[in-house]
């Protein structure tokens, strides 16, 4: 059975000196012989809360009897492109990420417009 520092890179001290720094730690986290890190730690992070905020306000909507699953998708990618975008400034998250969120909201916009066209 192999052991867990034969496989994965194990913190120092300075990567547990604060927030950020393990933070920094655990999205960049790289196999043992492996030159690039994984780094799909805030990738995945900003996946589950657009998930939880697509379908949350899904339900809020068919509570009220206002759903609607145009709103719901632009409402959680803006959120998600805003969390994007301030953790590519703190160099947390690659930027390809953060353009992929910033073109799920414009399709969100595109398709919010659309669907309130009149025709």
């Amino acid at each position: 059975m192999s052991n867990l520092t034969d496989i994965y890179v194990m913190p120092n001290s300075s990567d547990s000196r604060g927030i950020f720094e393990m933070y920094r730690y655990i999205n960049n986290i790289q196999r043992v012989g492996e030159a690039q890190p994984i780094g799909l730690f805030f990738p995945v992070f900003l996946l589950v809360i657009f998930f939880v905020a697509f379908i949350s306000l899904l339900g809020f909507g068919y509570s009220r009897g206002t759903a609607s699953t145009s709103r719901a998708f632009t409402f959680a990618s803006f959120f998600t492109a805003f969390l994007s975008i301030m953790l590519a400034v703190l160099n947390l998250l690659d930027p390809k990420y953060m353009y992929m969120c910033i073109m799920a909201t414009a399709m969100g916009v595109v398709w919010l417009i659309l669907e309130n066209a009149r025709g």
